[in-house]
């Protein structure tokens, strides 16, 4: 799975999780910056749970690839990879090319 179609879902299941919480809420200018989490971020700590337990569906319906994106090595490292999209899609694909050579 290439970084682009990681990101795309991301901000898939972004837009998902902000309709949910507000049908009036514009997601049109979402991208790879949009802040996920901390000083400025769309989300709060329970949206945020949302959204990484719909990634994790997304993936595992559609790769048929199951991962735990927030992991004790997630949570522990410098920084944190639930920053922003960007961040978010390059851990994804890390785990997922860590979980594709164990197969």
């Amino acid at each position: 799975m290439q970084k682009n179609d990681i990101t795309e879902m991301v901000i898939s299941s972004l837009r998902q999780i902000l309709s949910e919480q507000d049908p009036e809420f514009l997601t049109d200018g979402l991208n790879e910056s949009t802040r996920l989490f901390g000083r400025g971020s769309l989300l709060d700590s329970l949206a945020m749970v949302s959204l990484i337990v719909d990634i994790e569906q997304r993936l595992k319906e559609k790769l048929n690839i199951h991962i735990t994106i927030a992991d004790e090595r997630a949570m522990s490292m410098e920084r944190s990879p639930f920053r922003t999209v960007e961040s978010l899609a390059d851990y994804i694909q890390l785990l997922v090319e860590e979980k594709s050579k164990d197969v």
